[in-house]
């Protein structure tokens, strides 16, 4: 049996319209900002990325990053970003446990990990009147090393130029301000 070009449109039409072919939602619209999940990462990305893009830090004024339990909105927004920098393991715990897009995640400690003390203790201590607790081995305060700090700013770099490539000279450009400072810094 041959079927007709009609024939042909009208079946896939059918097919395409019937449930077992439904299309999944679109991907909600990204945001144009970069989300920096702590203070560090922010000043550096703000630094660098003036005038060539948004940069937020979902976390209010006065939290602790390793504390703070965002709302759901918090969350949305955050997913959203068009870029995300984490401070790395353990420096946002609410970021591993929300389902944060990978592809759009960046992990500013990536490439310094081997100058992490790889046998950290841990020690449970309490802040002010709150509970016992441990940080384990977070990398909460990884940038109180300037060393560290530097190579987390050149990481802020590469994520910025990432979504901005056609801002790299600029982007470049005021990271090596930045990183002589804090070369001049770290002594």
């Amino acid at each position: 049996m041959r079927i007709r070009p009609f024939g042909a449109i009208l079946l896939l039409a059918a097919t395409a319209l019937s449930p077992g072919c439904a299309r999944p939602p679109p991907e909600p619209p990204r945001l144009e900002v970069v989300m920096a999940l702590n203070l560090p990462l922010e000043t550096f990305a703000r630094r660098m990325g003036e005038g060539v893009i948004a940069v937020e830090r979902p976390i209010p004024e006065g939290e602790d990053p390793l504390d703070w339990m965002p709302p759901a909105e918090a969350i949305a927004r955050v997913q959203a970003a068009e870029l995300i920098l984490s401070g790395g393991p353990g420096a946002s715990p609410w970021g591993e446990a929300a389902p944060l897009p990978a592809a759009r995640t960046f992990d500013s400690t990536a490439n310094a990990r081997s100058r992490f003390p790889a046998d950290r203790q841990v020690v449970r201590h309490r802040h002010g009147g709150g509970a016992e607790h441990s940080h384990g081995a977070s990398a909460a305060q990884a940038w109180l090393d300037l060393g560290l700090a530097r190579l987390q700013a050149r990481a802020v770099r590469d994520g910025l130029v990432r979504v901005r490539p056609e801002s790299e000279a600029t982007i470049a450009a005021r990271w090596r301000d930045l990183d002589a400072e804090l070369s001049t810094l770290h002594g």
